[in-house]
């Protein structure tokens, strides 16, 4: 798990300067800083109806997303509106103070116009599903492929940079 703190803070704190003098002296303007996103899908649901609640272990996997992103400055939480996504996303959201901010994970284009427009240069948590994840990661980056998650695939945490329009996609497993 500290590994992985030590990796999203690398890759979150990664950002450049927004100007920088070189030997001569005089200011050169450098590249904003890019939006990233972290994108996962929610955390171990349980088995009564079509709107269960995380289980006892998925409390903890959603408390481990909270304590990942503890090194860095959350700025949004985003969530679709169902019970064990808002539950994966709470923790993180309250340790920062955010409210959750639901999307429609069928209007993909609306919810990535709306974060690069309210933070561009910021950090986002995204909590979806086993379909809607790899969905979103493919509407970020068309050049790749992403499948569709197993139903019982919880340990994935995706790291989304976007840079004007360079993306770069980091998948790490959780443990």
């Amino acid at each position: 798990m500290i590994f992985l703190w030590g990796v999203i803070g690398l890759i979150a704190c990664n950002r450049p300067a927004n100007s920088q003098s070189p030997p001569g002296g005089e200011k050169q303007e450098t590249a904003a800083p890019p939006l990233t996103i972290f994108l996962v899908r929610h955390a171990e649901k349980g088995t009564d109806g079509n709107d269960p609640d995380l289980t006892e272990k998925g409390m903890d996997r959603a408390e481990d997303i909270s304590r990942m992103l503890g090194a860095i400055r959350l700025d949004a939480v985003y969530s679709t509106p169902y019970k064990r996504t808002v539950q994966t996303g709470t923790p993180a959201a309250m340790s920062f103070g955010l409210e959750i901010q639901s999307y429609d994970p069928r209007n993909q284009d609306n919810l990535v116009r709306e974060i690069e427009q309210k933070y561009p240069g910021g950090n986002v948590l995204i909590v979806g599903h086993s379909n809607t994840v790899p969905a979103l990661l493919s509407h970020l980056d068309p050049a790749h492929s992403y499948p569709q998650m197993a139903d019982n695939e919880y340990d994935n945490f995706y790291v989304v940079t976007i840079q004007g329009k360079a993306v770069k996609v980091v998948q790490l497993k959780m443990p």
